[in-house]
């Protein structure tokens, strides 16, 4: 994750577009555009954890509400932020990413080392439930 890189593009963006007195599609447009690709570089592939996407969703909701400039103790559900700006949940996309993937994969052909991998057959093993890739024997 690009947890250092994200605020960095969003605080300069803001920089820019606060003085600017941009209408609000025009900054989500710039946020779709500018900031997004840079957080769901490679997002298709993450491993994440239930903490993990709590905090993407946390980042996701700290960079709209700086686009509609609410400040920090003002009391606006999560919700209605995102009804406000048409954006989906981060981990939304993220899982429409991770789809796309395993669509394109699956349509693979069946020796495509993806493919074969993806399709490995796993199996439980020890008291501690630990997976593993099945015996071939």
């Amino acid at each position: 994750m690009h947890k250092f890189t994200v605020p960095a593009a969003m605080q300069s963006l803001e920089n820019h577009i606060r003085r600017s007195r941009l209408a609000t599609s025009m900054k989500l447009k710039l946020y779709n555009t500018c900031i997004l690709p840079i957080f769901l570089y490679g997002s298709d592939c993450w491993a994440l954890s239930k903490t993990d996407a709590c905090r993407i969703d946390v980042l996701h909701q700290w960079c709209l509400r700086m686009l509609l400039g609410i400040k920090s103790y003002q009391f606006v559900w999560n919700d209605d932020v995102r009804r406000l700006t048409k954006q989906p949940k981060l981990t939304a996309i993220i899982q429409s990413c991770r789809l796309t993937l395993f669509g394109h994969i699956m349509r693979m052909d069946d020796n495509a080392d993806a493919k074969r991998i993806l399709l490995v057959p796993l199996q439980r093993t020890g008291e501690d439930n630990q997976v593993v890739p099945a015996s071939r024997g």
